[in-house]
């Protein structure tokens, strides 16, 4: 009997699932809850951040506004 689970390894796109609509709705996969690693230069072009936050305010308060808007989960301040 065959698993309804496929079983994807993330560095094959080859396992992937094609995105449907409404896939992701109530989704926990590994895709979606993969950390990434960012810079601030990431977070001013996503529209996360102001230019002028990101040059002028302190890298752990923009962290902690962005923790509690629930938009990061951890923050690492690496120079």
């Amino acid at each position: 009997m065959r698993s309804p689970i496929a079983v994807v390894d993330v560095d094959r796109c080859e396992t992937w699932t094609r995105y449907k609509n409404g896939l992701c709705d109530s989704c926990a996969a590994n895709c979606c809850t993969m950390p990434v690693e960012v810079k601030m230069a990431d977070l001013v072009r996503l529209g996360m951040v102001d230019p002028f936050e990101a040059e002028h305010d302190d890298p752990k308060q923009i962290a902690k506004r962005l923790t509690k808007a629930g938009l990061i989960e951890h923050f690492n301040f690496k120079n």
